[in-house]
């Protein structure tokens, strides 16, 4: 009985406000709603900035504001409960982005993940991916970033390639990309 109660409560408390507002980014760029910033560390700032897909999505990390004291970033996330854009704004010691981080606006990490691709995953693996013969195949890759220092960052690569429901293959590749040189280190 004990157990049922706990999940009514939990599901009751889950479908609570937190009574939070909704940071709205334009607002943000006038200076309002600084107060809705999550603080974050340099690094976890680098690590986003790199998880950017192109261009111009909505999901990149983007500098919104800044003043004396803090850098401001927002970035929208895609709430699956809700199914909606949902923003999120962080802040970050602008003296230590600065002293960690310097040029983050010529990183992109879209071009890091194509180099990457190109000259760390061994070419074998891409001919058994293209050369896979299979009438339902799908392939999921994920990167993950762990910055090291202000002049370079690990990245890890988790792919996976199935056929229908068997996996063909589930590999792991590593290498650290050194920032200024723009390439990864032998």
């Amino acid at each position: 009985m004990t157990k049922k109660l706990i999940y009514i409560l939990l599901i009751i408390l889950s479908s609570c406000s937190t009574g939070k507002k909704t940071v709205d980014f334009e607002k943000v760029k006038t200076g309002k709603q600084l107060d809705l910033a999550f603080d974050y560390s340099p690094e976890r700032i680098t690590d986003l900035w790199l998880e950017n897909v192109q261009r111009n999505s909505p999901y990149n990390l983007k500098q919104i504001y800044a003043d004396t004291t803090f850098t401001y970033f927002g970035r929208y996330f895609f709430d699956r409960k809700t199914k909606k854009k949902r923003p999120k704004l962080f802040r970050v010691i602008t003296d230590s982005l600065m002293a960690h981080f310097p040029n983050y606006t010529d990183i992109k990490g879209w071009e890091i993940r194509k180099q990457f691709y190109k000259e760390i995953v061994p070419e074998s693996d891409k001919k058994k991916w293209k050369n896979l013969k299979c009438n339902t195949s799908s392939s999921s890759q994920k990167y993950y970033y762990r910055t090291i220092s202000p002049s370079a960052v690990e990245i890890k690569l988790l792919w996976t390639v199935r056929c229908g429901k068997s996996v063909i293959f589930n590999k792991e590749y590593n290498a650290t990309y050194l920032f200024k040189e723009k390439k990864f280190k032998k």
